[in-house]
C-alpha cells in the first residue's frame, strides 16, 4: 500500500513538472509525456497456516506410595539350657584319675529320692586318707555331693549339709550304678570297705545352737541341716538319771545341773537341736520365765543361775511358751529313736 501512494505521487509531482514545462514553447512535433498508470502489485504477507503447538500438561499420574516393611524371614532363636550331665567318681587313686561314669535321667531321680529320704546329722569331717574315700557326684541341681562312711555332705556354694546314711544306702547305690565302668578288682575293694562295721552310734545329744543363733533365726531357716551348732553336745544320755516318756519329765546328774545353772540365757531363749546318732530330728529352745515373748516351738524352763523351777529338780520338755496354745506342729518329743536312745 505505501509503494502504490509513492508512485502516484510521483506521478503528480511528474504532472506538475510538465505543466510548468509546457508554458514555455515548445517545438512541434514533439511527443508530450503521458502518465503511465503502474500498477504495483501489492507485497503481501503470506500467511502460512501452521497447526498450533498447544502445549498441554498431561495429568501426572500420580502413583501412591505406600511404605511398606519388608518381612525378612527369620529363623527364631530359642534360649536353651545347657544340660550338666550327673557324672560319679569313685574316689580311690591318687596321683591317676578316677574311675568315673554318668548318670541318665532315671538314674539321678533314684538317687534324688535316695537323699531326701535321709535325716540331718551333725557336720562330719570327710575321709581323706589313701585308698577308697567314697564317691563324689557332680551335676545333682548344681550341687555336689560326697558319700563315704555313712555320711552325705551335700556342698552348694560354699555352704554343706550334712545327712546320716547308717546303712550306707546311698554308697551301695552308687556302687551299683557303675556296673561297666569299674573294674572287678575296683569294685572288691569297695565291698571290703562297706562291709566293715560303721563305729558305734554316738546316742541322743542335745547340742546348743551358735551363739548368735537365735531361737527365731531357727524357726526361719527351717531347715536343720543349716543350722550352725556349737561344736560339742550340751547334754548326752549320760548326763540324764531319769526320763519320763509318757510327760517328758527328767533329772540330771550334778555335773549336768552345773553347766544349766551356768548357762546364759537371755529373754528371747537359747536354742538346741536334738539328735541322734548324729541324726537331727527337732529342734527347741531353753526359756526363762522372765520373758515376755511368746515361743511356738518345744521349750525347757529354767530360771538363769538357779536351774529347774522344780524344788525336786525336775526339768520338763514343754511344747510353747507361756503355754501349749501356742505351740504351732506336729508333737516331735515322742519320735521313736529319742525314746529308744533315753531308755
Amino acid at each position: 500500500m505505501m509503494i502504490r501512494l509513492s508512485l502516484l505521487l510521483l506521478a503528480v509531482l511528474c504532472t506538475g513538472c510538465a505543466a510548468s514545462q509546457s508554458a514555455e514553447p515548445r517545438p512541434a512535433n514533439t511527443p508530450v509525456a503521458t502518465p503511465v498508470e503502474v500498477t504495483v502489485p501489492e507485497a503481501t504477507t503470506e500467511v502460512v497456516p501452521t497447526t498450533e503447538v498447544v502445549p498441554t500438561t498431561e495429568p501426572a499420574q500420580v502413583r501412591e506410595v505406600v511404605p511398606t516393611t519388608e518381612v525378612v524371614p527369620t529363623t527364631e532363636v530359642v534360649p536353651t539350657t545347657e544340660v550338666v550331665p550327673t557324672t560319679v567318681a569313685l574316689l580311690l587313686y591318687s596321683g591317676v584319675p578316677d574311675p568315673t561314669w554318668t548318670l541318665d535321667a532315671t538314674q539321678v531321680d533314684a538317687l534324688t529320692a535316695l537323699i531326701d529320704a535321709l535325716g540331718a546329722r551333725d557336720p562330719a569331717e570327710m575321709p581323706t586318707h589313701l585308698g577308697y574315700r567314697g564317691f563324689r557326684v557332680d551335676g545333682l541341681e548344681d550341687t555336689r555331693l560326697t558319700v563315704a562312711a555313712g555320711i552325705v555332705e551335700r556342698r552348694t556354694g560354699s555352704a554343706s549339709a550334712y545327712f546320716a546314711d547308717p546303712e550306707r544306702t546311698v554308697e551301695r547305690w552308687l556302687l551299683a550304678s557303675g556296673e561297666g565302668a569299674l573294674k572287678p578288682a575296683e569294685r572288691e575293694i569297695v565291698e571290703a570297705d562297706l562291709a566293715i562295721a560303721l563305729p558305734a552310734p554316738s546316742g541322743f545329744a542335745l547340742t546348743l545352737t551358735r551363739s548368735e543363733v537365735r531361737p527365731s533365726d531357727v524357726q526361719a531357716l527351717g531347715d536343720l541341716a543349716a543350722i550352725k551348732l556349737e561344736d560339742e553336745p550340751f547334754l548326752t544320755r549320760a548326763d540324764f538319771t531319769r526320763y519320763d516318756a509318757a510327760t517328758h519329765a527328767f533329772t540330771l546328774t550334778p555335773e549336768a545341773e552345773a553347766r544349766l545353772l551356768a548357762l546364759d540365757l537371755p529373754v528371747s531363749g537359747r536354742a538346741f537341736v536334738v539328735s541322734v546318732d548324729g541324726v537331727r530330728i527337732y529342734t527347741g529352745a531353753f526359756w526363762t520365765p522372765l520373758s515376755s515373748l511368746s515361743y511356738d516351738g518345744v521349750t525347757i524352763m529354767l530360771m538363769e543361775g538357779f536351774g529347774s523351777m522344780d524344788p525336786d529338780g525336775v526339768y520338763t520338755i514343754d511344747l510353747g511358751y507361756p503355754g501349749s496354745g501356742f505351740f504351732e506342729g506336729p508333737d516331735p518329743r515322742s519320735d521313736p529313736r529319742i525314746l529308744r536312745a533315753l531308755r
